[in-house]
């Protein structure tokens, strides 16, 4: 084949990092890793490996490094993928990985092209890291002028029949993007593609591999797996039986069969994060297996995408604006392939499970919040010595004072409005609010879900129900229902009406001149006003019963959480405007809220994208939605100050359409974004940096499935299922990666 030729230099200094290795010994411990599949032979740092098994197995740190120390997963407690992943880490498992595992790598595949000139000779491969820039190697494309008469393909590849996929290819543009670096140990090229190719793919349907430089992606032993395109031929994956042999600063070592054309390969761990930037491979390493044996090894080599990142974040200040809106988006994006969601744990079928509840009492606890973390470090002679940081919270700064949303009016009904000193919560008069409607869509009746003996905890009662249901919280157009032990909404029930819907300024409270058109979401200031706004406790029903402000005051290292909304504050805000200014007003309570991972709740994730999707349809259309939403508690989600914080959150979208009822469910899990918590959150910061927390996962999925996963019972609405009648059963979850590719129908 044509292919650029890998210079001397890169050769030369590979092989003297090698000899480096071979000096000190160093590749032995490995090899005996590879050979006999034990990742913890071969990683030294101790510190990496317990931070890789809370990343790799969803732990605490004190589990894993009881992981790491070599107690039997089984005893820890640990099931399912947390079970086959500790112990594939010891080393003491068959070599399983979760059928999510090919979900994961098929989208991690569409990304991957192969670098072809003109004339469709191949010259080497690549990635996309953004919806329009593409990574390669430095040895690829050197300059500027050297991408001229290049493309790029995508899906060169054939199906499970043999079938030749059709191509997209894309031009380059580097006049709108281009930084490069020709350093031995960094070797990378990343440059803008066109924004409109040849084929039938778009940018934005092939996806991307997002860059992170988090540091617990991966351990000495483990395996990777690499795309590619060896010798330009169809795409190819290179699957289990590669492990990383050695690290350096700048660069990976690890077992492969590649081939040229392999240049500018992705380089995976087993989750489908990008390790590394393949870049040089031969046959050089010779080692003895503990017999004597010789074994003859390829070594390859890949410049680690952390090296990457700090080159380009290094290199951003010498970039134009526009160059750097560009990279900021490649640096700033969610990790995002699929994972099946399990079902949740601590269920009993016909048997309610309310754990004792581990809330300090009230208020003692008022606006503070304890967080404990172990520490660990690693001693001369290999004893541990063991640190547990204690970190008080306070207040955030800038709240105090903040203006309060605009005294609601409820349904003609004059306010019983409070007089408050600044900084305390807003407590508002809910007289005459009727909340959800099940009648609202027309022919049909909608009621609110059932909460079964299986669902987790139970409902927070009214102080004063009177002659209405002692549980439902109604609010303007909305209904809450709370659970008492987790302290947030089993769930939320809401009536939008899209041919009424307003815009009401999110910092005035008030509706905007000609906001009888809904806008997109951020248009009013989006979730920026975040830190400046006054929520308020509900005074129906218990404070114990809810959340108030200390979880989410004073958060360090940075703001960990958001006060996410359930029901989103745009979807209840119709009619005229009164009704408009006081529903808005009304959903920022803390029974309304849920702690979501910064990024999760900023307003361009894809779960926001879903929400504007939804309303954007409804608006367009001029019509009638329910919605239900709440987050899925499970008896293993993380503890934060006095709360245990939901790694998932569930949407059912209910309509009429040609005179029949539909209905639509969506999963979304912030899992991946709090894997390590407690690290993050203790004393003098984490391991990792934020940045490298952009993981949600989405999902469309069926209302069965969202019964199955929370103990609610949904009704007929289980039959009205736009998941298709075909594939109903609870179970299917079918990844998202963009609003568009909701089955709305």
């Amino acid at each position: 084949m044509n292919e650029p030729l890998v210079p001397d230099r890169i050769k030369l200094a590979a092989h003297a990092r090698i000899a480096e290795t071979l000096s000190a010994q160093r590749p032995q411990r490995a090899a005996e890793a590879i050979d006999s599949h034990v990742p913890l032979v071969a990683e030294p740092d101790v510190h990496r490996a317990v931070r890789r098994a809370v990343r790799k197995v969803k732990v605490d740190a004190p589990t894993a490094l009881r992981i790491v120390g070599g107690a039997s997963p089984a005893s820890l407690g640990l099931s399912g993928d947390r079970l086959h992943a500790a112990e594939s880490i010891q080393g003491t498992s068959a070599d399983f990985v979760p059928v999510s595992f090919f979900d994961g790598g098929e989208a991690a595949a569409s990304a991957v092209g192969r670098v072809v000139h003109a004339d469709g000779s191949p010259w080497g491969s690549g990635f996309l890291v953004s919806n329009g820039l593409f990574l390669t190697n430095n040895h690829v494309i050197p300059t500027a002028a050297d991408a001229d008469g290049l493309r790029v393909q995508f899906n060169y590849q054939c199906d499970a029949l043999g079938k030749e996929q059709p191509v997209t290819s894309f031009a380059f543009a580097p006049e709108r993007f281009f930084v490069t670096d020709p350093e031995d140990d960094l070797d990378f090229t990343l440059i803008a593609l066109a924004e409109t190719g040849a084929g039938p793919a778009s940018l934005e349907s092939l996806g991307f591999c997002p860059l992170s430089d988090g540091d617990a992606k991966h351990m000495l032993g483990e395996f990777v797996n690499i795309i590619q395109h060896p010798e330009g031929d169809y795409k190819q994956v290179v699957l289990r039986e590669n492990q990383l042999a050695n690290r350096f600063p700048r660069v990976l070592h690890y077992s492969a069969d590649t081939q040229p054309g392999s240049s500018g390969s992705p380089v995976f761990n087993d989750d489908w994060e990008a390790v590394a930037l393949h870049h040089w491979g031969e046959p050089y390493l010779v080692t003895t297996r503990p017999d004597g044996t010789p074994v003859r090894r390829d070594v390859n080599e890949g410049v680690r995408i952390s090296a990457i990142v700090e080159a380009l974040r290094a290199a951003r200040s010498s970039l134009g604006p526009r160059q750097q809106a560009l990279l900021d988006a490649a640096l700033n994006v969610p990790f995002r392939w699929p994972s099946l969601l399990q079902p949740a744990d601590g269920r009993a079928n016909g048997h309610p499970i309310s754990p004792p509840s581990r809330r300090q009492p009230q208020e003692s606890k008022k606006g503070q919040g304890i967080v404990m973390q172990l520490d660990t470090r690693v001693n001369p002679g290999g004893s541990m010595t063991f640190t547990i940081p204690l970190l008080v919270t306070v207040s955030i700064p800038g709240v105090d004072g903040a203006p309060a949303p605009a005294a609601p009016k409820t349904n003609g009904h004059a306010p019983k409005a409070s007089t408050r000193r600044a900084g305390e919560s807003a407590h508002l008069d809910f007289e005459g609010a009727t909340g959800y409607d099940p009648g609202f869509l027309d022919g049909f009746e909608v009621p609110l879900p059932r909460i079964t003996p299986r669902a987790l905890g139970k409902p927070a009662a009214l102080l004063d129900p009177g002659d209405a249901d002692p549980y439902e919280l109604h609010y303007v157009h909305f209904t809450i229902v709370m659970n008492e032990d987790r302290r947030m909404a089993f769930f939320t029930g809401v009536n939008i009406d899209g041919a009424n819907s307003r815009i009401v300024d999110r910092k005035t409270g008030k509706v905007k001149d000609g906001g009888e058109r809904g806008g997109p979401r951020g248009d009013d200031g989006g979730d920026s006003s975040e830190a400046v706004e006054t929520w308020y406790v509900d005074d129906r029903i218990a404070a114990s019963a809810q959340c108030d402000q200390s979880i989410y005051a004073n958060q360090q290292p940075k703001r960990v959480f958001d006060r996410g909304h359930q029901v989103r504050r745009e979807d209840p805000v119709w009619g005229d405007d009164d009704t408009a200014e006081q529903a808005n007003a009304q959903t920022f309570g803390f029974c309304n809220c849920c702690p979501q991972q910064f990024q999760f709740n900023e307003s361009k994730s894809l779960w926001g994208a879903i929400e504007d999707y939804v309303l954007e349809n409804a608006r367009a259309e001029k019509q009638r939605l329910s919605v239900f939403t709440g987050p899925v508690f499970t008896a293993a989600d993380p503890e934060y100050r006095s709360i245990r914080v939901p790694l998932m959150f569930y949407k059912v979208v209910v309509r009429v359409e040609g005179g029949q009822l539909k209905a639509t469910a969506l999963v979304a899990s912030q899992e991946r974004l709090l894997s390590w918590l407690p690290e993050s959150i203790r004393a003098g910061g984490g391991a990792e940096s934020f940045d490298d927390l952009g993981k949600v996962k989405h999902f469309q999925t069926t209302v069965k499935k969202v019964e199955e996963m929370t103990g609610l019972d949904f009704g007929d609405l289980r039959d009205h299922d736009t998941f298709g009648a075909s594939e109903s059963l609870a179970g299917p979850m079918i990844p998202l990666r963009r609003a568009e590719d909701v089955r709305l129908r």
